[in-house]
């Protein structure tokens, strides 16, 4: 069995979606960035966290130094332009390469396909 490290949700505005989660009782963390272009507030459960996400603005060192990387602000569009929700999952575990088989084969099992699995 693995643990959920985090759930990320694609949000359309990160601030608005901060405050909605603080109107519950939760504790947010300010803005920060990842290097590759997106931006996140996190909201920790535990030992696993919540990410909201969204797409920062573009700047020309995040697809220098970091190529390939938009395709996960891409993603992150995609769920956005369906009015947002979870978009990842991420978990813990040993072997990540031996996760990901299971994790197809168990989807599989039951008539689902994943487009892409496995960024580990």
């Amino acid at each position: 069995m693995r643990d959920i490290d985090h759930l990320v949700i694609a949000v359309a505005d990160l601030d608005i979606a901060a405050r909605h989660w603080e109107t519950l009782g939760f504790a947010v963390t300010p803005r920060a960035r990842h290097p590759w272009g997106t931006e996140n507030r996190l909201i920790r459960l535990g030992s696993a966290f919540v990410e909201l996400l969204a797409p920062g603005a573009p700047r020309p060192e995040d697809e220098r130094d970091h190529p390939g990387q938009r395709y996960f602000g891409e993603r992150i569009q995609v769920t956005r332009a369906r009015g947002g929700g979870p978009c990842g999952l991420a978990l813990t575990g040993a072997d990540p390469q031996q996760d990901v088989q299971t994790l197809q084969t168990a989807l599989r099992s039951g008539g689902i396909t994943a487009k892409r699995l496995g960024d580990v």
